[in-house]
């Protein structure tokens, strides 16, 4: 009997998700969810892009956090789909949703989180990329490969661009990196860092994203908005973009005053309560950790009976895997990777949270 390999197994993945995107007609009701972040926004523009392009479907679009809400699979059903795509979102965590909407709909799910199970059937397509090997690919990226391999996407790759810088890691998709810095090599040089593309008018157009989302410009206006712009310098001229990222900086140099002064900080934790009007948790965590590469950032707010945490660092630890491992004892959820992760308790669990932290940190 062959014996068959991982990355055969991936290649034909990744087939049945061509055969899935390519098999998309006119006559079809198709809706497409997608993680409300800057990764998850772009990707679900580009995928809009697709579906207009190959099939001439303006697409019905619903943003969700990671969980999703209890309410997603009613929502999709008053639509009657009969496709559903799922962009960003670790939705096999929550696989009764799928098991509960593939019995009226095909289904392909396009994502990069760590996964909890394989969701793969005659009704659903599941692709990730860490089904082959331990590699780090944007959403962005994702869709802009597949997608490609079936129409010509090349004016749309300053969109992938942007949601790769937005989701912090580039190295495992270095080559396309490459490939963008030939084509707008007036705004990047060859083989840029990250922390020269994040200086850059993508890493502009991530914080507007950001900022816009922060000011509660819902994620659907926002891929609206993309999708409208035909260029780079036609979003980042946005007019509704760019008051949303003039307030939000404003609020982001007033909360970093305080964080300095106010923020618990120990010797690898720094633990930051905020108090904001605006969405900005999680730009403040991605800021402070720039600001300290050699420490693990958690910024929170409370939420009525939760508390709700972002959480960053750039030491080679899974962060992920680290809070999971703290909050073993307690009820929580988590969403994220490696070196990013969003994290919900319940109040009443947060003294006993932060004592752990201080157990964990001499083992950092």
């Amino acid at each position: 009997m062959r014996v068959v390999n991982r990355r055969e197994i991936c290649s034909e993945v990744e087939e049945h998700a061509l055969r899935f995107l390519r098999s998309i007609s006119k006559k079809d009701e198709v809706i497409v969810v997608f993680h409300n972040d800057g990764d998850g926004i772009c990707s679900c523009a580009l995928m809009k892009h697709f579906l207009k392009t190959h099939a001439g479907i303006d697409a019905h679009i619903i943003s969700q956090p990671m969980p999703p809400k209890r309410t997603l699979s009613q929502r999709i059903k008053l639509s009657l789909p009969t496709k559903i795509i799922f962009l960003d979102l670790g939705i096999d965590q929550k696989k009764k949703i799928i098991k509960n909407l593939e019995m009226d709909c095909e289904i392909l799910i396009i994502d990069h989180h760590e996964i909890s199970c394989n969701l793969n059937s005659k009704r659903t397509v599941h692709y990730n990329p860490l089904f082959c090997s331990r590699v780090y690919q944007a959403a962005s990226y994702l869709v802009y490969k597949l997608c490609s391999r079936i129409i010509d996407m090349k004016e749309r790759m300053w969109v992938a661009l942007t949601g790769i810088i937005s989701d912090y890691n580039i190295e495992d998709v270095r080559e396309f990196i490459n490939r963008a810095a030939k084509r707008y090599s007036n705004i990047i040089k060859p083989n840029p860092s990250r922390e020269e593309l994040f200086n850059s008018e993508f890493g502009r157009a991530t914080e507007m994203i950001n900022a816009a989302k922060a000011a509660r410009i819902s994620c659907e206006e926002i891929v609206r908005i993309i999708e409208s712009a035909r260029t780079l310098r036609e979003l980042l001229e946005n007019e509704e973009l760019a008051r949303a990222y003039e307030r939000v900086q404003n609020e982001i140099e007033r909360v970093f005053v305080e964080v300095r002064s106010k923020a618990l900080s120990s010797r690898k934790i720094i633990l930051y309560e905020l108090q904001s009007k605006l969405g900005i948790r999680s730009q403040i965590s991605t800021k402070l950790s720039t600001e300290f590469p050699d420490k693990i950032i958690l910024v929170y707010e409370r939420s009525r009976n939760k508390i709700k945490i972002s959480a960053r660092t750039q030491l080679n630890v899974n962060l992920l895997s680290l809070m999971k491992h703290v909050l073993s004892d307690v009820h929580a959820t988590f969403g994220g990777h490696e070196h990013a992760c969003g994290i919900e308790i319940k109040r009443e669990d947060f003294d006993y949270f932060k004592q752990k932290l201080l157990e964990i940190e001499s083992r950092i």
